[in-house]
């Protein structure tokens, strides 16, 4: 169990490794149930549910629900500053292997990432180290990122021919397509990782906000000089 910054509870059993899509991939694939809906300016369309969402939130939130994820089963130590001053470190468990971890999540990258670091880093340097390069719209890298796990879950498939897919929609050559039969069947995890990952805000509002503003910070960083202008 973890505190409301997705730091881990010295009283409580680590979590268990994931044994299906990680929180992030669901919180991705369910997007229109956890970040809010898009504004005026548009925002991602959420295939299965084919509802638009606030898309730069969606990608704050994927990589929250990854770093809580990550600490609740003690593979990393968060520590949330208590004034806006404050850095928000993360300490990796250095000797925990990568094998515990999805392959290609964020998850995975993450604490890939983080075990790289000789000491404690920044939630926000952790998350830019995420981009080997500054971008036109590193939120949008984000979901990039996590199409390669969804694609090794079975939740997208990449369509090389165009074929008609969900809703009547033809999909270009090449396209990822969604498997929405395959997405649905997750819906009870979910529900169950957002239930436990909201308990955390209630607990502590403070330092739940604190980690999603390092998060987010973290993401603009990579954002490419041109594109800010």
């Amino acid at each position: 169990m973890t505190d409301a910054a997705g730091r881990a509870r010295p009283d409580r059993v680590p979590a268990p490794p994931p044994t299906g899509p990680t929180p992030s991939m669901l919180a991705y694939a369910f997007g229109e149930r956890i970040a809010p809906p898009a504004g005026t300016l548009g925002g991602k369309t959420i295939p299965c549910s084919g509802r638009d969402v606030d898309s730069d939130e969606l990608a704050v939130t994927m990589l929250h629900v990854a770093l809580w994820d990550l600490a609740r089963r003690e593979r990393i130590s968060l520590a949330a500053p208590r004034s806006p001053s404050a850095r928000t470190l993360i300490r990796p468990a250095m000797r925990a292997p990568l094998d515990g971890e999805v392959p290609a999540s964020l998850e995975y990258r993450l604490f890939r990432v983080a075990r790289s670091t000789p000491s404690d880093v920044d939630i926000s340097e952790l998350v830019a180290g995420l981009f080997p390069r500054d971008l036109d719209d590193p939120f949008a890298e984000v979901f990039s990122l996590e199409n390669e796990a969804m694609l090794r879950a079975g939740l997208m498939r990449l369509d090389a021919e165009g074929r008609v897919v969900t809703g009547g929609a033809a999909a270009q050559p090449n396209q990822l397509v969604w498997l929405c039969e395959r997405v649905a069947q997750h819906i009870v995890a979910f529900t169950t990782m957002r239930a436990e990952w909201g308990l955390g805000r209630e607990a502590d509002v403070e330092a739940f906000d604190a980690v999603h503003a390092a998060i987010r910070s973290g993401i603009e960083s990579r954002q490419a000089r041109a594109a800010r202008a």
